[in-house]
Parts: structure tokens; sequence; C-alpha cells
């Protein structure tokens, strides 16, 4: 993918702001991200993989972010709900899993927000998130797998806890 289209600087602002859960601030990292590669578009051509570059580059700007704790939260609108949530939400309606899913998800640990991110909603493959994260593609596999267990019990602990309130509702 060429870096420079517009729909993979959207990729940046999306991880972007999946980790830091404020628009603006996912706005800024990414613009800022986008600043420094066109500084140094010369080089580009030369990497080997100039969109885990920009990756890496937009993650480590983020966890700076993190680490100002000036965080807001906000919910990111569109993603494959399906694929990470599994079939436990089919009973649930659209809005509420969204909600739900997200809320999940801003629970993980920061790389499994990553990884799942990555793969679930910008489609990327196992091989190119390891190396966009320096890490070893099982290892990769098994976080991308506790994260979505970990989706998936809070949307199975939130169903059960639904379930025990309606039912003492109608006795």
């Amino acid at each position: 993918m060429e870096i420079w289209h517009k729909s993979f600087r959207d990729k940046l602002y999306r991880l972007a702001l999946r980790l830091l859960n404020s628009s603006e601030e996912a706005a800024d990292v990414a613009q800022e991200v986008w600043a420094r590669l066109w500084q140094k578009r010369a080089e580009i051509p030369k990497l080997d993989n100039a969109e885990s570059f920009a990756f890496t580059m937009t993650r480590n700007l983020c966890f700076d972010v993190l680490k100002s704790a000036r965080m807001k939260n906000e919910r990111l609108d569109t993603m494959n709900v399906s694929t990470i949530a599994g079939p436990q939400i089919d009973s649930m309606e659209s809005n509420e899993k969204l909600a739900l899913v997200h809320q999940a998800i801003n629970k993980l640990s920061e790389q499994q927000k990553i990884v799942i991110q990555l793969r679930d909603i910008e489609g990327y493959e196992l091989s190119e998130i390891a190396q966009m994260l320096d890490l070893t593609p099982n290892n990769t596999k098994v976080i991308l797998c506790r994260a979505r267990q970990n989706v998936r019990q809070t949307i199975i602990n939130f169903e059960l806890h639904e379930q025990e309130t309606y039912s003492g509702l109608t006795r």
C-alpha cells in the first residue's frame, strides 16, 4: 500500500483513536505522524515496510500521550463487531453490541488493543502485525486470541447479569 493515500492516513487515525479514546488527540497524533513521515519522505522508499514504520511511530506517540494522562472517552463507531465478539452477541441490539464491545476493548491491555485494532478492524495479517509490533507471529496470535476471549467473556458476563436481573423482575 502506498502510505501517501488518504485511506492509510485514516488507518493511522483509527489506530490512534483506539489507543487514546479521544478523537482530538488521535487527530493530533495522526497529523504529527503524517508530518514526520513527510519530513522523512526521502528515506521512506528505502524502508523494508513503510506501513510498519508508520504504525510503530503512531503507537509510540500514542503511548507518549497516554503517559501524560490527558484522556477523554470517545468511541469508535465503525468496526466488525461479530469478528471480535463472536456469536454471543446475536441476541443483543446493534447499538448495545457496539457499545459493549467498545467497553470490552477499552478494558484490554494496550498491546491487546493494538493487535485487535490492526487485525479485526484494519484487516492486517498476523505476520504483518508481528512485524509492526516487533513480536513473533505466534506471540501475536496468542495476544489476539486472549484479547478476543476477554471481549467475549465481558459480553457473556453482561448477558448473564441481564438474564439474572430480568428473571428477578419476573418472579
